[in-house]
């Protein structure tokens, strides 16, 4: 899985230098590069963090969060800060603060994420389950415990609307892991227990 990332990491580089030297940053095409590399770099932190320094890893989530802001300017100047395209860009920016354990930072871009997905696509979005997830999971960083349920439980009724089969994962943009990992953070009591 590392070398996986690892080769799409340097293959979005490449298509990086071709579009800021063919079409410029301020292009929808540079911006999709910029948002699936940020995303690329985030995921490539978390498969070296077992091999990888505190340092190290923390490098390259800050190198994310950095293209990652990059997307999302290039982005809101293009269109406008509530657009569906800027719903991914956020997702992705919260992501990166979860893993830098900037949990306020995170909740916010879950929550502006959802609230986008939602207004454009209705409740039932499947980016909504899985911004939900990770909405509710911040949430138990940050201590609003009442919050991360109902986000949980509203993520798993959706998942299971989407995919059709809760313990199976389906359809659903929601993992298996992810399914049980909320069952067990909301425990039989549909509040969370402690993580």
């Amino acid at each position: 899985k590392q070398r996986k990332h690892e080769r799409c990491v340097a293959v979005l580089r490449q298509c990086l230098e071709l579009c800021l030297h063919t079409v410029g940053e301020a292009n929808p095409s540079t911006a999709a590069v910029l948002l699936n590399l940020g995303h690329a770099m985030h995921s490539l932190a978390s498969a070296n963090r077992p091999h990888s320094s505190s340092l190290a890893y923390l490098a390259r989530v800050d190198e994310a969060l950095s293209i990652l802001q990059r997307a999302l300017h290039v982005r809101t100047e293009l269109f406008h800060k509530r657009h569906p395209c800027i719903a991914p860009c956020l997702a992705n920016l919260g992501y990166a603060h979860y893993k830098r354990g900037n949990y306020v930072a995170a909740e916010r871009q879950f929550y502006s994420a959802l609230r986008i997905c939602q207004k454009h696509y209705g409740p039932a979005h499947p980016d909504a389950a899985a911004w939900l997830y990770w909405l509710g999971k911040t949430r138990i960083r940050t201590g609003r415990t009442a919050e991360a349920a109902e986000d949980l439980q509203a993520a798993l009724h959706l998942s299971s609307l989407l995919a059709g089969d809760q313990q199976s994962g389906g359809g659903s943009p929601v993992t298996k892991e992810q399914i049980e990992d909320m069952l067990s953070l909301i425990g039989g009591r549909g509040s969370v227990v402690a993580e």
